[in-house]
């Protein structure tokens, strides 16, 4: 008898080491465990190794698949086999067929926000991907801020040449030269959000070299928070965490739905986790000094429990006049952007430390638990253990978490 008789055989396809595919990995590696009998076999990323995977359904016996498949053909050699398959979609794309993926929408809108938080009026997107995801990215950053931007752009293109779409101030299209000559043109401060952390990267680099100050003059965004891009630079990287792992659980547990013989699963759409701030945003973009200095009060004291008109106290300032200032500039009040702040803090506690509700509650300047509960529910719809629940996985050993190298076999 085969030692590995009694195990179901996972085929990965197309799945990398860093970036979000670890984390996906990391996520399928998860849900395995030390109780699920999976033997699973990487045929690695390249493109013409789709052929070896299909034999390998033969002569290494594997039940289902777990593969990114990037065009028409991949998907027909694939469909030709009898073992289910679950497509991994790349970051925010549509799958080919349907599958559990990341809102691309949701990921514009939570960049627009932030930006717009920090004062930023001025906004551009740069988004190399496919168009479809292009497109849905970018509605959602419309759609947060084209109430409050002066400018918004997406740029299009690669190369030495780039497609201007601008929103705001004006609906136009247009070519410029080089990126040298639309950032160096662009009114300043300028808040660039990148849909990839290597991409960002690249524009922090292209800033300095023409005499911008990152994040004074240029303030960029990148996605993914892959910690090897973001912290190598110069300028640590800010970037918006996506959920990697969640993701690869969810396509795991798809999978082994399907090996079982039932029909697939409604597609989910997740959201992206948070913005995980650094230097490259890490500055305040008002261009009213008095609006600045509450907002620069109120997130550097919001988890001491401040109250509004301390705040106000402090800084020699009528609440209601100024209150009537912030919100005209901020779209929101001081006591919505505090609380804001507080369950931004809440939500990264949350999602990275096993304290209890009530211990975040009280470390994040809520009266109690009850009150951080209103806020979310308001705000997120959830309860603040729903979205540690929905955020996070079962605990793992690090060998669990990880993956047993003993069980994973290159094809």
């Amino acid at each position: 008898m085969n030692l590995f008789d009694d195990y179901i055989g996972i085929g990965l396809l197309g799945l990398g080491y860093s970036g979000l595919d670890a984390e996906i990995r990391r996520g399928i590696y998860q849900y395995r465990g030390p109780s699920r009998k999976w033997l699973l076999r990487d045929f690695g990323s390249g493109p013409d190794k789709l052929e070896e995977c299909l034999a390998g359904a033969v002569h290494l016996r594997c039940d289902g698949f777990l593969g990114r498949l990037m065009n028409q053909e991949q998907v027909e050699l694939l469909r030709g086999a009898s073992q289910p398959v679950i497509n991994i979609p790349s970051a925010c794309s549509q799958s080919i067929w349907q599958s559990h993926r990341l809102s691309g929408e949701a990921l514009g809108r939570m960049a627009a926000e932030y930006f717009l938080s920090l004062g930023h009026r001025n906004l551009a997107m740069v988004a190399h991907g496919p168009h479809n995801v292009e497109e849905e990215i970018w509605k959602g950053f419309v759609s947060a801020s084209e109430h409050q931007a002066s400018l918004l752009v997406w740029l299009k293109g690669q190369g030495a040449t780039r497609e201007v779409m601008e929103y705001r101030p004006r609906s136009r299209t247009r070519i410029v030269n080089t990126m040298t000559e639309w950032l160096l043109e662009a009114p300043k401060p300028l808040a660039l959000f990148c849909t990839s952390d290597e991409q960002a990267l690249r524009y922090c680099d292209f800033c300095t070299f023409q005499g911008l100050h990152v994040p004074e003059d240029v303030a960029v965004l990148g996605t993914g928070n892959v910690t090897e891009f973001c912290m190598m630079n110069h300028i640590p990287l800010s970037s918006i965490a996506l959920p990697g792992v969640k993701l690869g659980w969810m396509l795991a547990e798809e999978l082994e739905h399907q090996i079982a013989g039932n029909s697939p699963s409604e597609a989910k759409i997740l959201a992206p986790d948070r913005v995980v701030v650094r230097t490259s945003t890490d500055q305040l973009a008002m261009q009213d000094p008095v609006i600045a200095s509450v907002l620069a009060r109120l997130r550097h004291h919001a988890a001491e429990r401040i109250s509004i008109t301390e705040v106000c106290k402090g800084l020699n300032l009528n609440r209601r006049s100024i209150n009537d200032r912030f919100k005209k500039q901020m779209g929101r009040s001081m006591q919505e952007e505090l609380f804001r702040i507080r369950v931004q803090l809440a939500k990264a506690r949350l999602l990275e430390t096993d304290q209890t509700v009530y211990q975040i509650a009280l470390e994040c300047g809520f009266t109690d638990p009850e009150s951080m509960s209103k806020y979310f529910k308001s705000w997120l719809g959830c309860t603040p253990s729903q979205f540690r629940k929905r955020g996070m996985l079962q605990p793992q050993t690090k060998r669990q978490q990880f993956g047993d190298d003993s069980l994973l076999q290159r094809g």
